[in-house]
């Protein structure tokens, strides 16, 4: 029989920023992971003012999520913050026959829009933040031994 899988999650905490190049006219963000250093993933705006993650491996430019309206208790969506994941491991697909992107383990992020843009330089502009948490699938046991 299988294990129940079950996740936990840490603390809520600022991610890092949300960046505009008015030169490139790109939007990234910048997520600080520590000892792993920063991750930089761009932002595609969508229609629906949601939008789609993106990803540099190599010379080619890869879609690896997008982000979600978030709404309140009335189900009014609320402007200027989407919320998303970011996979954090991969597993082989049969069918497709190679690796694809698997949220078991995620960073569970929102993206919040600034009222006023920071000026950081003549090619950067801090528009945003994020924030959220890291998620990792636990099973009973593991969450005993916790």
């Amino acid at each position: 029989m299988a294990n129940k899988i079950t996740r936990t999650y840490s603390n809520e905490q600022t991610l890092g920023d949300i960046l505009y190049n008015p030169e490139t006219k790109s939007v990234w963000m910048s997520i600080e992971l520590g000892l792993v250093g920063k991750l930089n993933i761009g932002l595609e705006l969508q229609e629906d003012k949601t939008y789609t993650l993106t990803k540099k491996f190599g010379s080619k430019i890869s879609n690896i999520g997008r982000t979600f309206q978030v709404t309140d208790k009335e189900n009014n969506v609320i402007e200027g913050i989407t919320q998303g994941n970011i996979a954090l491991g991969n597993r082989y697909d049969s069918t497709l026959k190679k690796n694809v992107l698997v949220n078991d383990n995620a960073i569970f992020f929102k993206t919040f829009k600034l009222k006023k843009a920071q000026v950081i330089s003549d090619k950067l502009v801090k528009v945003g933040f994020v924030k959220g948490c890291f998620g990792i699938n636990t099973t009973p046991q593991q969450q005993e031994a916790a």
